[in-house]
């Protein structure tokens, strides 16, 4: 379900691939802690949709798993009963509204659904390589990297833009739409880098600026742009505290750091 830079990486459906989060994380890391030029400032810009798994085009979906992977026969016509005759209502207590035949859209909370999502959109990696960035993606979740150097920012930052553009009127002849408020940018580095890096206009979609965030948050995890998961770790820790029982948070008080997580994700396991 998650792929970088093509599809075909997938991991065991419907779940988020923890190697490929780790790997993308450690791969930051090194670039980040480089002090080599030509490594760069790793720029990232999340895309967000809105509505991604409902808008998919039936017949394009089929066309594009026949043509691009090679499923036919039978196999296309399975995947094409999968989809067809799909019914919708809206249901609160015991009142329904009446059921609409869905013409469009996967299954949500589907094994398949993230799976052929992926495949609906893999023609954008074709479309990324052509401007020197790097995608990763994982289901509707995607990510566009772009090396950042100090001395040339504003036309890497104007060519991340052009690469935007061409993405949000391909999303547009293929059904999808980019939500440009829920869109994210941020640029890594260490702290004494970031700090000479020169101020920059943010980059962005069919006029629609992406602002330039100090943390972004990644298939639910939150990186901020020196790497140090700090923010992360306190709304982890929050979040676990709040779900152990009152009786026992007394016995907590005294511990901190990873001890605590450790009993705490003991605790609640």
């Amino acid at each position: 379900m998650c792929r970088s830079q093509n599809v075909g990486s997938y991991e065991e459906a419907g779940e988020v691939s923890y190697m490929e989060l780790q790997k993308g994380h450690e791969d930051l890391c090194r670039k980040v802690a480089s002090g080599h030029s030509s490594c760069g400032f790793p720029g990232a810009a999340t895309l967000d949709f809105s509505a991604a798994f409902d808008t998919i085009d039936h017949s394009t979906l089929l066309n594009r798993l026949n043509k691009s992977f090679g499923i036919a026969g039978c196999s296309l016509a399975w995947i094409e009963s999968y989809l067809s005759e799909r019914y919708q209502c809206v249901r609160s207590d015991q009142a329904s509204s009446p059921r609409t035949l869905c013409h469009t859209g996967v299954p949500q909370g589907s094994v398949l659904g993230p799976l052929l999502f992926s495949c609906y959109i893999s023609p954008i990696s074709s479309l990324e390589s052509a401007f020197g960035v790097n995608v990763q993606q994982c289901a509707d979740n995607t990510q566009i990297y772009i090396p950042l150097t100090a001395s040339d920012v504003a036309a890497e930052l104007s060519r991340l833009s052009s690469c935007l553009s061409v993405l949000h009127n391909w999303f547009c002849d293929n059904g999808l739409a980019l939500n440009s408020s829920k869109s994210e940018s941020i640029i890594f580095g260490t702290r004494q880098r970031l700090h000479n890096f020169p101020t920059v206009s943010p980059p962005s979609i069919s006029g629609s600026t992406i602002e330039i965030s100090e943390t972004i948050k990644i298939l639910g995890v939150t990186l901020d742009n020196s790497l140090t998961l700090k923010q992360h770790t306190r709304s982890l820790s929050a979040e676990i505290s709040a779900s152990i029982p009152r009786h026992i948070r007394p016995a907590l008080t005294g511990l901190h750091g990873c001890h605590r997580c450790h009993v705490c994700c003991t605790v609640v396991s």
